[in-house]
């Protein structure tokens, strides 16, 4: 497909020229779409002990303590 069409498209539809030239590359538009993949993380094997004691109103430190106990091995400085 000719640059300036995509080019149209991607104006007449307001998205990205990329995005544009991503779903034209494809004969259905159905294969573009991608399920995320999703990593474990270092609480995945705590998340269920802590869901039931109300983390959300714990200080970070108490709950850091809390799932150290059950074996995580994370820090206080991990970025959510």
């Amino acid at each position: 497909m000719p640059a300036l069409v995509l080019l149209e498209c991607s104006r007449r539809l307001g998205l990205a020229l990329n995005t544009v030239k991503r779903y034209a590359r494809h004969s259905a538009p159905e294969r573009t779409v991608q399920t995320p993949q999703y990593r474990t993380c270092l609480v995945d094997p705590t998340a269920t002990t802590c869901a039931g004691v109300g983390w959300r109103t714990l200080p970070v430190p108490h709950l850091l303590c809390e799932i150290e106990e059950l074996g995580c091995t994370g820090s206080a400085n991990l970025r959510y």
